[in-house]
């Protein structure tokens, strides 16, 4: 969460607004160190029990759910803080906890509150601007010809690789619009002999991320990583791009879910407007007129022989660039790589007819 510059303001605002701290991650961080198990079931014990639960049921016309317009209970507690009275479920001691006054609406109805000077009001001097200068990745083939763009990074110990392969749904054929999406989400329900279970389990057991996409002009995998487990992550991640398994009940499976998402994309409006727009905009026929996951009746037009088509057609290492970045520098990454994803041929046993 601190490994981007916007996570990282974001964070530090957090502190300072709810703490008055800007530097809580540290103590933050050590909270997780010391928790136990046996913590963590006391907690649950004491919290999830039914008494820690006010549910109130508002009939219609009575009310918009809005704190200023619903008439809450003159007895329902609140947290008044800072000025502002929040409603609060009732939880014995919860203004002890919080280090604040537990009061009723009632009584804060009845008192004129001053709203507190909000410091964040005065805006900071700007900082001195500093020249940008990005560094340029390396680059390096691996023996079956994929090209590796390399750029260390070093503030978490941890890597980013991303393979792209040009193509996505501006080459979908016509009337099999989604073919470069619905294939994309195939390739990391079973891989490398492992079922889709057991490949997301090994990837969950790692700590690591793992996802497969497919947009308008790519098809791609991306996995992120603590750094030492960059090799068993990798190799998983080799897999999915090698050796996917793309079987027939996946197929049904994924194409069930798709199928699910367009039906509760209709009811949109937002996405309905979308569709609509980038139809009209760019005309019928033309690569970019149909929506990235396709319609209803191009998706059940799917079959398996176009999924391993496409598949066959778009990954193989001489099309792919695979990008990794983070750090790297306890790792000899040309031959990792090598070891990991030098196994990927043209036309793997996976995609064949």
């Amino acid at each position: 969460g601190l490994e981007s510059l916007h996570s990282r303001a974001s964070r530090l605002n957090a502190y300072w607004v709810y703490t008055g701290e800007t530097d809580r991650v540290g103590e933050d961080v050590q909270r997780y160190r010391d928790a136990t198990a046996e913590g963590i079931r006391e907690v649950a014990r004491q919290v999830l029990v039914p008494e820690h639960l006010t549910l109130w049921v508002v009939p219609e016309g009575e009310g918009t759910g809005d704190d200023e317009h619903f008439d809450w209970p003159a007895d329902t507690p609140v947290v008044a803080h800072a000025g502002y009275g929040v409603p609060l479920a009732a939880v014995e001691g919860a203004g002890a906890e919080t280090g604040t006054e537990a009061v009723t609406v009632a009584e804060t109805e009845t008192e004129a509150v001053t709203e507190p000077v909000n410091p964040r009001d005065t805006r900071p001097d700007p900082p001195p601007t500093r020249p940008s200068d990005p560094p340029a990745p390396e680059q390096f083939p691996l023996s079956h010809g994929l090209t590796v763009w390399h750029l260390p990074r070093e503030p978490v110990p941890a890597i980013q690789a991303v393979l792209y392969v040009p193509g996505g749904s501006s080459t979908d054929p016509e009337g099999l619009h989604g073919l470069a999406s619905l294939t994309a989400d195939l390739l990391d329900e079973g891989a490398g002999g492992r079922s889709a279970g057991e490949l997301a389990e090994a990837v969950d057991d790692l700590g690591s991320e793992l996802d497969t996409w497919a947009v308008r002009e790519a098809m791609g995998v991306s996995c992120w990583t603590l750094s030492r487990n960059a090799e068993q992550s990798l190799s998983l991640m080799a897999d999915v791009v090698a050796h996917p398994k793309l079987g027939p009940k996946d197929l049904e499976r994924v194409r069930g879910l798709t199928l699910g998402y367009l039906a509760q994309r209709a009811h949109e409006p937002n996405a309905v407007a979308t569709v609509a727009a980038w139809r009209t905009f760019f005309g019928d026929g033309h690569p970019y007129a149909a929506p990235t996951t396709g319609y209803v009746q191009s998706v059940e037009s799917i079959r398996r022989k176009h999924v391993r088509k496409t598949y066959a057609a778009a990954f193989h290492p001489g099309r792919a660039r695979l990008v990794v970045v983070g750090d790297t520098a306890g790792l000899d990454l040309p031959a990792l790589l090598e070891s990991t994803f030098g196994g990927w041929k043209t036309r793997d046993r996976g995609a064949k007819e």
